[in-house]
């Protein structure tokens, strides 16, 4: 393993030497620029408009001119605000939190007319906990938060046939239109390790599938069949023991990950209608519940010897997290008016499994939310979402579960574009519950471009406690953020 540790030694230096030395190459994407690179491979950046996007017949531009690099180098710091000075032993959150240097790269490829793909990688490194001491931290926070190296959006497409479109490797694929809540959206896991701090399209963890899809239009509108056979099995990440997310006293026990097999694969299709003013789609899955359950998998007997000597047997359950199969059917519905958008989606899952409860529940989701966009420069965004555990046992409430029967969430947005769109403002408030009985977040941001590929953003973030277990004392969590980015 000792190549892996020098590999996390260097992986710092080395994001900050490209963070910093990324400028330099300004020049040189100047030059690309000239060569009219970005003209060639824009025909990959939408899918179905390779071919008309394609140079002409017999035009050979040789292996650079299909070849495009791009990405992004940011400095990421973030200070907690709000912690008290901790007692002897514990983990002092108070100040610096994060200070992340981070690159993305991705390079596109075109291989033929119609045929192309891209590799997309993320790599990044927290210099926060070599500056606060690793001392200070578990071993599971500094694996999960200090470095992290994968391959993001990596995939070939191709348009074999006159509208028909494949496309093998990691993606994304976005169902539904709410901009803060999961109704129909279940593809891809979340990256939830540091909850509000960003919208949900950039949580989301791109997974190895097998896309297909094929468009017809006729008279009355445009259509898309997809169907989708996901092999690789990804979860959510979340705070762990050690963070200060993590509510519990212990780490969560092991994580069962069902192998890759085609009995385990998850398979999804949709249908898809646009038409003047509306659109609607039609989901269904076969797939993982990307949040895990408990299951009991023995029992443990350990002997406690009392003050007289007698000795007493102490049982304890032993518990794994497993992940239910799940199948699901969905609906969503858009409605453009003026300068309203209506939307609207349903969802009902089915085989929820609880450690507290014999049988598989079902949970039926709903969405209702508006869009307007009248104000020059200006969204405001208002969604509402009810979820209902059908089948609810008041055992399931307690733990391990800690299932809720119902609730009720709202998501409020705002967002404006200032300064001929240098500087983009969002304000975003999340109640949990009714009347905020299960939480609240609220976010305050500012995204100012300074020049064409540098941007600062900033803001703040507020957390309100709720009963929820996972939300009980998450008031002391509240942060500043700072972010420096280099496009290219």
């Amino acid at each position: 393993m000792k190549h892996v540790c020098l590999l996390k030694r260097l992986c710092g230096p080395v994001l900050v030497a490209v963070v910093l030395l990324l400028p330099l190459t300004a020049a040189v994407d100047s030059y690309a620029g000239a060569t009219g690179y970005e003209d060639v491979m824009s025909g990959f950046d939408e899918k179905g408009a390779s071919a008309a996007n394609a140079p002409a017949a017999g035009e050979d531009e040789g292996l650079a001119g299909r070849l495009d690099l791009s990405g992004e180098a940011t400095l990421s710091s973030v200070w907690n605000v709000a912690h008290e000075k901790p007692d002897p032993g514990q983990t002092d959150y108070r100040g610096l939190s994060r200070l992340r240097a981070s690159l993305d790269l991705t390079l596109e490829a075109k291989f033929t007319d119609t045929w192309g793909g891209q590799v997309s990688g993320r790599g990044f490194y927290d210099f926060a906990y070599h500056i606060q001491g690793h001392d200070e931290f578990t071993r599971d926070v500094l694996d999960e938060y200090e470095d992290e190296l994968e391959f993001r959006e990596t995939y070939i497409e191709g348009k074999p046939a006159p509208g028909l479109d494949i496309r093998a490797g990691r993606q994304l694929v976005i169902w539904g239109n709410s901009e803060t809540f999961r109704v129909t959206d279940i593809i891809n896991p979340l990256d939830s390790r540091d909850p509000g701090l960003v919208d949900i399209e950039d949580l989301r963890l791109p997974v190895c599938m097998i896309r297909t899809d094929y468009q017809w239009r006729n008279p009355s509108g445009y259509y898309d069949l997809t169907g989708i056979v996901i092999p690789e099995l990804r979860f959510n990440k979340t705070p762990v023991y050690g963070n200060d997310f993590y509510p519990f006293d212990m780490s969560l026990p092991h994580e069962e990950i069902p192998g890759q097999s085609f009995e385990n694969s998850e398979y999804a299709m949709a249908l898809k209608g646009v038409f003047p003013h509306w659109d609607f789609s039609l989901y269904g899955a076969y797939y993982y519940d990307n949040e895990s359950y408990m299951e009991k998998t023995g029992v443990i007997s350990y002997p406690i010897q009392l003050p007289d000597n007698s000795v007493i047997w102490q049982t304890v359950d032993i518990y794994e997290r497993w992940h239910s199969r799940l199948w699901m059917t969905g609906l969503c519905v858009n409605y453009a008016v003026g300068d309203w958008l209506l939307k609207t989606e349903l969802a009902r899952s089915d085989g929820y499994q609880y450690a507290n409860d014999d049988g598989r529940k079902s949970q039926t989701r709903g969405l209702a939310g508006v869009e307007y966009m009248g104000f020059t420069d200006t969204t405001l965004t208002l969604e509402f979402m009810q979820s209902v555990l059908n089948g609810y046992d008041h055992d399931m409430g307690e733990a391990p579960d800690y299932a809720d029967s119902s609730r009720f969430d709202t998501a409020f947005r705002f967002t404006q574009n200032r300064m001929n769109d240098r500087l983009e403002l969002v304000f975003v408030a999340v109640v949990m519950g009714m009347e905020a009985e299960d939480g609240l977040i609220e976010r305050l941001s500012a995204a100012y471009d300074i020049t064409d590929a540098f941007t600062v953003t900033g803001g703040c973030i507020f957390y309100q406690d709720g009963d929820s277990v996972l939300n009980d004392n998450i008031h002391d969590n509240n942060r500043v953020f700072m972010d420096l980015t280099y496009a290219f």
